[in-house]
C-alpha cells in the first residue's frame, strides 16, 4: 500500500459527487498542511497516547508536546482535550464500553486504494426499550461503536448518515485486526467528537442498522470503479459543493475555475446588478476558491516559483520580549511597577466557565446561569434555506419606531 490512501475516509464525501477529483489532483503541485491541520495532528496524538495508556497515567503531563509548530498549551488542552475526554467517558458510560473493548487509532482497509484510521472503535451494548411491558426481562443489544474526533473550529459535524464514519466503520468491519468490533452486533453507533465554544454539543450520536455496513461497502467499491475510470478531461464529470472546501484542486478544476470566471464577467454598473449576482451559495463557493488559489500560489512563491505580478514580503512584525523571565525578575525588583500594572488577568468565557464548572461537578446554571446572556453582534448574510429566523431590516425597525 502507498502511504496515503488514493480515496479515504475525510475524502469519501469527493469521491461520491466527484468521481474525478483524485486524477486531477495528481497533476497538481503538492501543497503543506497547514497550522490547523497541524494543530488537529498534535490533538489526536494527545488523545490517542491518553487512551493507550494505564488508568494512572496522567493526562496534563502532555501539555507542552509537540508537533510540528504546534504546542499543546495549557489553554488548548483545557478547550479541546478535557471536553473530548468527558465526551468519550459519556459514551463510554452510555454503551458500557468495557476497559479492553475499544482500540484507538486503527488502519482500516476496504481495498489497496481505499483504507484510512479510525480514531476509535468499540464494542458495547444498549438497553433495548421494553414495549410497555413494565415487567418484561430486560433485553441489551450488542453494538459496534466508530467515533471520529473533530478539534477544528469551523463548521459543526453531525455524526447522523456521516459519510466518513460510514467509511471507517465499513472498513473496520473487513479489516482482520478490526472486524471483532462489528462480529454479530445488532447495531451500528457513529459517533463525531467535536469540542467547541460556540454552543453546540461536544459530541453527536447517529445509531443506525447493521445494513449500513453493507451499503457502504457496496459504495465504496462502487465510488472507487467510477474514480478509477473517470475521465479529467470530460468536464461533466466534475461537480462542486461542500466537498471542495478541502480540496487541492479547488479554483483550478473545471467545476470550481470556471465560477470564478463567471463572477469575474459580471458587469457591476448594470441597472438590474442584484439579478446578475449569483446565490449566496455560490458566492461561498467561490469564496473558498479564491483562498485555495491564494494558498497555493504562496507556497509556490515560498519553493521558489516566480509568479508574474507577485513576491513574498515579510508580515508585520510583532514586538516579543527576548526572554520573558528575565521581564518578569525586572518588573519585580522595580519599586514603582506594581503587579496588578504589568500583569493582566481576564475572566473566562460563559462557554469556557461552563466547561470549567463541568470538570468540577459544579452546577453553572445554579451559580452563573442569571449572569449570561445571549446577544448578537449584528448581521450577517445566509442562505435562504438557513434554518435561522430572518432577523428584522433596519428600515423596518425604523418603521416600528416612528409607529410608537
Amino acid at each position: 500500500m502507498s502511504e496515503h490512501a488514493r480515496y479515504g475516509g475525510s475524502t469519501y464525501t469527493r469521491t461520491l459527487k466527484c468521481p474525478p477529483w483524485a486524477k486531477f489532483c495528481v497533476r497538481l503541485p503538492e501543497s503543506e498542511s497547514s497550522e490547523f491541520a497541524d494543530r488537529g495532528t498534535l490533538l489526536h496524538i494527545a488523545m490517542d497516547r491518553i487512551y493507550r495508556e494505564d488508568a494512572d497515567f496522567e493526562s496534563r503531563s502532555l501539555i507542552g508536546s509537540t508537533y510540528k509548530d504546534e504546542t499543546l498549551t495549557e489553554d488548548l488542552y483545557d478547550e479541546k482535550i478535557v471536553p473530548a475526554i468527558a465526551a468519550l467517558e459519556e459514551i463510554f458510560e452510555r454503551f458500557d464500553v468495557a476497559e479492553d473493548g475499544f482500540l484507538c487509532e486503527s488502519r482500516v482497509v476496504i481495498s489497496d486504494l481505499s483504507w484510512g484510521t479510525a480514531d476509535l472503535l468499540a464494542t458495547g451494548q444498549m438497553l433495548l426499550p421494553n414495549e410497555g411491558d413494565e415487567h418484561a426481562e430486560e433485553k441489551f443489544a450488542r453494538v459496534g461503536i466508530c467515533l471520529d474526533y473533530k478539534f477544528g473550529d469551523g463548521i459543526p459535524v453531525d455524526a447522523f448518515e456521516n459519510d466518513q464514519g460510514r467509511f471507517y466503520s465499513a472498513a473496520a468491519s473487513m479489516t482482520e485486526e478490526t472486524a471483532r468490533f462489528f462480529d454479530d452486533i445488532d447495531f451500528l453507533v457513529i459517533g463525531i467528537i467535536q469540542p467547541n465554544d460556540r454552543g453546540h454539543a461536544d459530541f453527536t450520536l447517529w445509531e443506525t442498522s447493521v445494513d449500513t455496513l453493507v451499503g457502504t461497502i457496496e459504495e465504496a467499491l462502487h465510488a472507487q470503479d467510477d474514480a478509477e475510470n473517470s475521465n479529467v478531461d470530460d468536464h461533466h464529470q466534475f461537480d462542486s459543493g461542500d466537498h471542495c472546501r478541502f480540496c487541492a484542486g479547488n479554483g483550478f478544476c473545471p467545476a470550481t475555475s470556471g465560477k470564478v470566471a463567471a463572477m469575474r464577467r459580471i458587469d457591476v454598473t448594470a441597472p438590474d446588478i442584484l439579478k446578475l449576482i449569483p446565490t449566496f451559495r455560490e458566492l461561498a463557493e467561490v469564496e473558498t476558491t479564491i483562498k485555495a488559489i491564494r494558498a497555493l500560489v504562496h507556497s509556490q512563491l515560498e519553493e521558489g516559483v516566480d509568479i508574474t505580478g507577485f513576491k513574498l514580503v515579510p508580515k508585520r512584525a510583532q514586538r516579543s520580549y527576548v526572554d520573558e523571565d528575565e521581564v518578569r525578575a525586572r518588573v519585580k525588583k522595580s519599586r514603582k511597577i506594581k503587579r496588578e500594572d504589568a500583569y493582566k488577568d481576564s475572566l473566562l468565557t460563559p462557554p469556557q466557565l461552563e466547561k470549567m464548572c463541568k470538570r468540577l461537578d459544579l452546577d453553572f446554571e445554579g451559580l452563573f446561569g442569571d449572569q449570561v446572556q445571549k446577544i448578537s453582534s449584528g448581521t450577517t448574510l445566509a442562505d435562504a434555506s438557513d434554518k435561522r429566523s430572518a432577523a428584522p431590516s433596519i428600515g423596518a425597525l425604523n418603521a416600528l419606531l416612528e409607529r410608537d
